[in-house]
């Protein structure tokens, strides 16, 4: 039983060392999609926060002669409005300096190594 372990397992490695001429379509489309939805994500996610925060400044000044309790509300949504901004912002701009830091940039190809075929 051992010697057809051992031998099957010789006979395995070049078909193992091989599977790497495989293709990577399928992943290669995954990752653009992820890239695409980041790129269109992002700005949106941005402008959401902005908008949040110009709400909160319109309620804050409306509400000014009113209740104490709302306009503490809405002291409280243009703050956090400004937090999520600047989170983002803050983050985006570290990750752009890494890249440059790097020498990083997001129209590069990537060569994937293959085991040349016999």
């Amino acid at each position: 039983m051992k010697k057809i372990v051992i031998t099957s397992a010789l006979v395995m490695f070049p078909s193992i060392a091989f599977a790497q001429a495989i293709t990577l379509g399928p992943l290669v489309q995954f990752l653009r999609a992820i890239s695409f939805l980041e790129a269109t994500l992002i700005p949106i996610l941005i402008a959401g926060a902005l908008i949040v925060f110009f709400v909160g400044l319109v309620k804050y000044l409306w509400s000014s002669r009113g209740d104490a309790g709302k306009h503490a509300k809405d002291k409280s949504v243009m703050v956090w409005g400004l937090v999520a901004l600047f989170v983002m912002v803050s983050v985006w701009g570290i990750v752009k300096l890494g890249q440059q830091a790097f020498g990083i940039s997001g129209n590069e190809t990537i060569n994937t190594p293959i085991v040349p075929g016999v």
